[in-house]
């Protein structure tokens, strides 16, 4: 079997790890994870601050709980960490980090640790042309080492694996809630999520299954 071969079997059995069907899968660390950061968390108000130039936002403690103010996952993924971040951005310079991020993190680590327990199930090495860019699959994948000129097959699932499961791997997107618009009343408008609704109690029945 050739290595672009090997890696789109690769890739089929990572989509099964990610997907949120496979209560064996990543599934099953993402419900402990939202479970143990929800039920201990405290909970973080936002503060804007708008200078004219620039319009920034920054956290406020509350003393309270997250549990106690985030009625169902909607509001917990979207609630801030704590945590300030560098936007970049011109006009908005900081804003508060959520936990939205944090699943992105929590996702990017499940997916490099199974995709590595992968490569070396499957017993895959690196082509004798890209040793010298890379020491292991892993390595060629995420630092795109592929031609794209002269390997295009090997360069677009290599490209393909990194985008839906590296560091910031669009297949978290089931798990994910984000705002997507403001409604006449002023309250939120979320993205479709099957866990959207749930609450902590739920997460908690989940953590038992």
């Amino acid at each position: 079997m050739d290595l672009e071969t090997s890696l789109r079997k690769l890739e089929s059995e990572m989509e099964n790890f990610a997907s949120p069907d496979n209560k064996n899968g990543f599934y099953r660390q993402f419900c402990f994870w939202v479970y143990k950061t929800w039920s201990e968390c405290g909970f973080v108000d936002t503060e804007v601050v708008d200078v004219g130039y620039d319009c920034s936002t920054y956290p406020v403690k509350t003393g309270l709980l997250a549990a106690e103010k985030c009625p169902t996952y909607k509001d917990f993924i979207n609630s801030n960490t704590g945590n300030s971040i560098c936007t970049h951005n011109s006009g908005s310079g900081m804003a508060c980090e959520e936990y939205s991020e944090k699943l992105q993190e929590l996702f990017g680590d499940a997916c490099s640790r199974k995709l590595n327990e992968l490569i070396k199930q499957h017993d895959l090495v690196v082509p004798d042309k890209y040793k010298s860019d890379c020491e292991d699959i892993a390595e060629l994948i995420f630092w795109e080492c592929a031609d794209y000129q002269e390997d295009p097959e090997l360069y677009d699932i290599c490209d393909s694996i990194m985008s839906r499961f590296g560091a910031i791997g669009y297949e978290v997107e089931p798990y994910t809630c984000n705002v997507c618009g403001v409604d006449p009343d002023g309250n939120y408008i979320y993205e479709d999520s099957q866990f959207a609704d749930m609450t902590l109690d739920d997460f908690k029945r989940l953590m038992v299954v």
